[in-house]
């Protein structure tokens, strides 16, 4: 079962003012000293053994600073759609905001927002090893998020329409029992990759091939209406890192 670790507010007290505004020595430190405080508090709680700082590959954040020129939008617009999105680098790359607008009524209760970053030509993310996704929010709305693993990208047209692909998707927000986030708004989400059913245009695809952890073409985070559940209006997730991580065998 996907599971998240939420710190105590005495241990993260964050707003979104104060990350926002921190320089970036500071904010680093600060990040690096949550995640051993995560790792900490994660050993003391019943449950598998937490990961330590050499069980995570980082892919954004980290050791790996947030790149947002090597992100790009693929929202409901390339079928007609009105959604819009953006992903803005905080503290020079420390954090990265997903923010926009979410429009349900262009495709008549459909919609979706998203952004996506493509693997190196040639070098696909090899995941093999690891166990799933750590995805470390430090600050949330109570919209439904989700983030997906890719082992092949659907063909841009030159109208600027893409073709629908497979993606793995894990779905999360803050009020799912599996998120618990503090009462400061930050939790580290640790998803395995069971979590991440094949999906296409929103719908779970029966029968599509396992993932394969050690070809991930492309990954994006998304927002989207799951056909009427989620209105129309503005979004915003903060994001510090997005980490492959193992969990020692039992």
């Amino acid at each position: 079962m996907a599971h998240t670790t939420a710190l105590s507010p005495s241990a993260t007290r964050l707003g979104k003012a104060p990350f926002a505004h921190a320089g970036a020595i500071a904010a680093a430190a600060f990040f690096f000293a949550v995640l051993a405080v995560t790792a900490a508090a994660v050993a003391a709680a019943p449950g598998p053994a937490a990961p330590t700082q050499g069980d995570r590959l980082f892919l954004f954040g980290g050791d790996c600073p947030w790149n947002v020129s090597r992100w790009f939008a693929v929202d409901d617009r390339v079928r007609g759609g009105a959604s819009v999105s953006t992903l803005t680098a905080v503290d020079g790359g420390v954090a990265a905001v997903f923010q926009g607008t979410l429009n349900t009524t262009a495709l008549g209760g459909a919609g979706f927002a998203s952004q996506r970053s493509l693997a190196e030509a040639g070098r696909p993310w090899n995941l093999t090893g690891y166990s799933g996704i750590e995805i470390v929010v430090l600050d949330a709305d109570d919209r439904t998020y989700a983030f997906n693993l890719m082992n092949a990208v659907g063909q841009t047209f030159p109208n600027g329409t893409v073709q629908s692909s497979v993606e793995y998707k894990y779905s999360f927000n803050k009020t799912t029992a599996a998120f618990a986030p503090s009462a400061s708004g930050f939790a580290v989400h640790r998803a395995p990759f069971s979590a991440f059913p094949a999906t296409a245009r929103g719908r779970v695809v029966p029968g599509a091939a396992p993932l394969d952890v050690a070809a991930i073409a492309a990954v994006s985070v998304m927002i989207e209406s799951y056909f009427g559940a989620q209105a129309s209006g503005g979004f915003a997730l903060t994001v510090a890192a997005v980490a492959a991580y193992r969990e020692e065998e039992e």
